[in-house]
């Protein structure tokens, strides 16, 4: 995800996010990128108390399952990877405006991965799952966190995607009723893991984060510091690319 500077023009700092359960209180991770050439190359990452998390519960909040660290471009621009523009985030407070430019209860939804497969060398490959909106509560609801876990009050829409297995930390899409406009595909927010009801864990429903959170993360006042902070001091010219 990239995020505008303030204070240099034409620039952008780059961002690499996931769920937030998929790094907790781990020391050793990695990110798998395909080379220029073939084959993959690994990418060490930050330890998970490195990255950017938002108000835990127990100080009175609905839990946010997202986690987002810095994220150097140069590494992955030669292999075809490009960030995606906060612009594409579609605005929660039109939810249910179905008539207007919003999405609803039904409207069909994508999630995109990665998986490995083995060409000539292993390669990511892109998948896409298609599904719907299955529910949008009205406010945060108290969900189980993940199967086995605890209960947690949490900001989600529900979907219907189809083999949801391995998603957690897909960017999840859906097209607004933007006038007539079938070409605009706004970032609907993050899957984070299956939805499961007291001892009903198969449902076929996913838990999607609103796409707001993650603005709300990346704009956290700290972080929004540290960026103008390293663009005072242009320390990082190689992390600031072109928007």
């Amino acid at each position: 995800m990239s995020v505008p500077a303030t204070l240099v023009a034409g620039k952008v700092h780059v961002y690499l996010v996931t769920a937030g359960h998929s790094v907790r209180d781990r020391e050793t991770l990695v990110a798998r990128l395909n080379a220029p050439g073939g084959g993959t190359i690994i990418d060490l990452l930050p330890p998970s108390d490195r990255w950017l998390r938002l108000t835990d519960p127990a100080a009175g909040e609905h839990y946010v399952d997202l986690a987002a660290v810095r994220w150097n471009p140069q590494a992955s621009a030669d292999a075809g990877y490009t960030p995606m523009p906060l612009s594409m985030i579609f605005d929660e407070r039109l939810v249910g405006n179905l008539d207007d430019v919003g999405i609803g209860i039904g409207d069909e939804v994508v999630a995109i991965s990665l998986t490995g497969v083995r060409y000539a060398q292993e390669q990511n490959a892109p998948v896409l799952r298609t599904g719907n909106i299955a529910m949008i509560p009205s406010e945060p609801m108290l969900v189980r966190f993940e199967v086995g876990g605890p209960e947690l009050r949490m900001r989600i829409y529900l979907t219907e995607l189809r083999s949801s297995a391995g998603l957690d930390g897909s960017p999840v899409f859906a097209r607004p009723h933007a006038g007539g406009d079938q070409s605009t595909v706004a970032l609907l927010g993050t899957l984070v893991g299956a939805w499961d009801e007291g001892d009903a864990t198969d449902l076929g429903l996913t838990k999607v984060l609103p796409a707001q959170l993650l603005k709300d993360l990346l704009y956290q006042e700290a972080e929004v510091e540290r960026r103008r902070d390293a663009e005072q001091r242009q320390l990082d010219d190689d992390w600031l690319v072109d928007a």
